[in-house]
């Protein structure tokens, strides 16, 4: 009776970490607010449509090199842990820590 769309991107990402990850620090980053309803069809409906969006979002940001630098700095940083990482994952993690309750607080971050 309950949606785990997170879980679902979770997974998926492991399975293919090209396909991005969705959870509240993600929808957070965008100011996506999930819709709460006790009708699952309700919920999943928006929920699709953000990722859907997402995933189109992080393949634009990727072809025109928005966040090129950051790649770089965040590969430079990490060194051959991050070699293998495709540049969605790195995006991922970008947004995922924008997010986060720290960046709030903190409007330098």
């Amino acid at each position: 009776r309950s949606l785990q769309f997170s879980f679902v991107t979770k997974l998926a990402h492991t399975v293919n970490p090209k396909y991005s990850v969705y959870d509240s620090k993600i929808a957070a980053a965008f100011s996506f607010a999930p819709r709460y309803s006790k009708k699952i069809d309700q919920r999943l409906e928006p929920e699709l449509a953000f990722y859907s969006s997402l995933c189109a979002t992080y393949k634009e940001i990727v072809a025109c090199s928005m966040l090129e630098r950051h790649i770089r700095v965040f590969r430079n940083r990490y060194g051959p842990a991050a070699g293998h990482l495709p540049d969605i994952k790195i995006i991922d993690f970008v947004f995922w820590s924008a997010g986060g309750p720290e960046s709030k607080a903190d409007p330098t971050h």
